[in-house]
């Protein structure tokens, strides 16, 4: 919705399924371990951490 702040529910962002049933979203410390080459700024950590979900 307009105006509404992101939450797990409505980011945007997938999660990832753990064997036991829960999900898990790549923590910022997950991101920039993965990709420590890469300027990781709040704009497009996101986009990065999404990579990191589905790879």
């Amino acid at each position: 919705m307009v105006g509404e702040s992101p939450t797990p529910e409505n980011s945007g962002v997938d999660t990832v399924p753990h064997p036991n049933g829960s999900a898990h979203r790549p923590s910022d410390e997950d991101v920039f371990a993965r990709y420590p080459y890469i300027r990781l700024d709040q704009v497009n950590i996101d986009y990065y951490r999404g990579l990191l979900a589905h790879g």
